[in-house]
């Protein structure tokens, strides 16, 4: 399939055919092989028809390698991890199935909260379970931090760029004041976000740790503690 042999759409031979064309056993050999093509959603197979080429985006829009995307932030296609991201869903299903489809708390899955709570303690982030808020992503987060009333009573929010796109498109649907901080690497980085956040009062700042985005690898450590340091 990935030579191109097999398109799209297209059958694959017969489970007898294949078994005498590899010279294989026909049952543990040829028929394991395309049960494990199709878990891996390679194959789908029609009754009393056969096994079928599954279309997929990843092997349609594969690169010839010659170039590497660093202006995206979202991993890359090739790479990602589909089969093991789609495994650990079918075994949350087949574990949580009672709780998946009921309203939950507003917290989040009480199980998890203790499992965060220790590995964030990893990377010396101490945060009893009471304390730690899960959403169902990054975008439900950022709307409720928008939302709330901070105690510095203030509106603007300081957001960086380049960042997250689709937040400033949720901000200016809101009508929400923003203001831009550019990552631009220069000396007076640390002092525009003090003067921001002094001058002006903003309400939080969303600080993009760069770290999917190796382009900005020199943002070390120590850097980042003196960006942050105003807040």
């Amino acid at each position: 399939m990935d030579s191109g042999e097999y398109s799209a759409g297209m059958k694959i031979p017969s489970i007898r055919h294949l078994a005498a064309q590899y010279a294989v056993s026909k049952k543990s050999t040829v028929i394991k092989a395309l049960d494990t093509l199709e878990r891996e959603h390679l194959l789908y197979s029609v009754e009393r028809s056969g096994y079928y080429v599954v279309k997929t985006k990843q092997r349609a829009d594969k690169q010839d390698g010659t170039w590497i995307d660093f202006a995206s932030s979202a991993p890359d296609p090739v790479v990602f991890p589909y089969v093991d991201f789609q495994h650990c869903i079918n075994q949350a299903i087949d574990l949580y199935q009672n709780d998946l489809f009921i309203y939950g708390t507003a917290n989040g899955l009480p199980s998890l909260l203790p499992v965060i709570s220790k590995r964030l303690m990893d990377y010396q982030v101490f945060a009893h379970p009471e304390q730690i808020v899960m959403t169902s992503g990054i975008q439900l987060a950022l709307s409720i931090l928008s939302t709330i009333p901070f105690p510095n009573g203030k509106q603007t929010i300081l957001v960086e760029q380049p960042g997250y796109h689709l937040y400033l498109q949720y901000l200016e649907k809101k009508s929400i004041a923003c203001a831009r901080n550019s990552a631009d690497g220069k000396r007076d980085r640390s002092y525009r976000i003090r003067t921001y956040l002094s001058r002006r009062g903003d309400s939080f700042f969303l600080y993009d740790a760069k770290i999917s985005k190796p382009a900005w690898n020199e943002f070390i450590k120590t850097r980042k503690k003196s960006d942050c340091s105003p807040c």
